[in-house]
């Protein structure tokens, strides 16, 4: 016996479980993964009826979807009901078909996703949150305390959903609940740790939760936005219903135009010589590009024996090499930069 099957007949032994149904389980899944859900319900039945909580609630999906069976929710929701009686992930689906998925029904809705969130399921605690965000079970504090958990135990969609109370975007937080700096931080880390649920958007979140405070990063993450999936006019034009009278969105149109106006501008391209090792001239370009900006700006600084780079105030310059030429983009007051070029050594930064 192997040091696998060794493992596998402890584990039967310690709970009773036949060491020969976790590769008919696995068949199931690997039959449910390639669509042929005929197989994949043979497999399973055998051992939901053994008992084994997750060939349940699979079983029950099937039944209620009618995937690999006729359709029958009544002992879809038998077979939930099976396994949720040890298995969190089907008492948490027991609450979706509950919530909407195939019925409404709030309380039995929050009973089970209940029962899976006080186990740490962080799918439920999410919809536990949001349920207690929903009227007419509304309580916001609760809703808090469940978002907390969620994200606590790794649930990102649940720091999008806590940043938008802090930051009242729905305007329906308390005065002691609303916390800018939580609900920025919050909002920064769902950004940087998953997909967007809305789409981009949450760069408009963002830019409007440092409005007016800090204009760089309102104007950043505006423009980021503008950025993003190459929102149009008309995006914008909803976005920016009420500028005559409120003060971000007249900020949000505002750095809209100025984001049109800086994409048109033209590129410039400067010829400069290089000097290689072996002192051969030869020339290569400087590419100074007016529609790119970068943080914390460098000016060059070019002499007849090398080339430079010194932070300044009113010119963003980032230099990077690339196939034996330096690019220097440039940014606000282009003039700093010499339309004669000179010679200068080949040197890395």
């Amino acid at each position: 016996m192997n040091k696998m099957q060794a493992l596998l007949a402890t584990i039967a032994l310690l709970f009773g479980i036949n060491g020969g149904s976790f590769a008919d389980f696995n068949d199931g899944l690997v039959a449910y993964e390639k669509r042929d859900y005929k197989a994949a319900f043979d497999e399973f039945k055998p051992l939901a009826e053994q008992g084994d909580a997750g060939a349940q609630a699979k079983l029950g999906k099937m039944y209620l979807i009618g995937l690999g069976v006729d359709k029958d929710e009544a002992k879809g929701i038998e077979w939930y009901l099976k396994a949720a009686e040890h298995d969190s992930d089907a008492q948490f689906w027991l609450g979706r078909v509950y919530d909407g998925w195939f019925y409404n029904d709030n309380k039995k809705a929050m009973k089970w996703y209940r029962k899976a969130a006080e186990q740490n399921h962080a799918k439920a605690q999410f919809h536990l949150g949001k349920k207690y965000k929903e009227s007419p079970l509304k309580n916001i504090k609760k809703s808090i305390v469940w978002f907390k958990k969620a994200s606590d135990n790794g649930f990102n969609d649940a720091n999008l959903a806590l940043s938008i109370i802090y930051l009242d975007e729905q305007t329906e937080s308390s005065v002691e609940i609303i916390n800018k700096t939580k609900g920025i931080a919050l909002l920064e880390k769902y950004i940087k740790d998953g997909e967007l649920l809305f789409g981009g958007l949450e760069f408009v979140i963002l830019s409007k939760a440092y409005y007016p405070g800090n204009i760089t990063k309102a104007s950043h993450h505006a423009r980021t936005f503008f950025n993003h999936k190459s929102y149009g006019k008309e995006d914008v034009d909803t976005l920016t219903k009420n500028s005559k009278t409120d003060p971000f969105e007249m900020f949000l149109l505002k750095e809209y135009n100025l984001f049109i106006k800086d994409s048109k501008k033209p590129s410039l391209i400067l010829t400069c010589s290089l000097y290689l090792d072996d002192n051969k001239l030869r020339d290569k370009n400087l590419l100074v590009d007016f529609k790119n900006k970068t943080v914390d700006g460098w000016k060059a600084k070019i002499t007849d024996s090398e080339i430079s780079f010194t932070q300044t105030e009113g010119l963003n310059v980032l230099i990077n090499r690339l196939t034996g030429s330096y690019l220097a983009y440039i940014y606000n007051n282009p003039t700093h930069i010499s339309g004669d070029c000179m010679q200068y050594t080949d040197k890395k930064f």
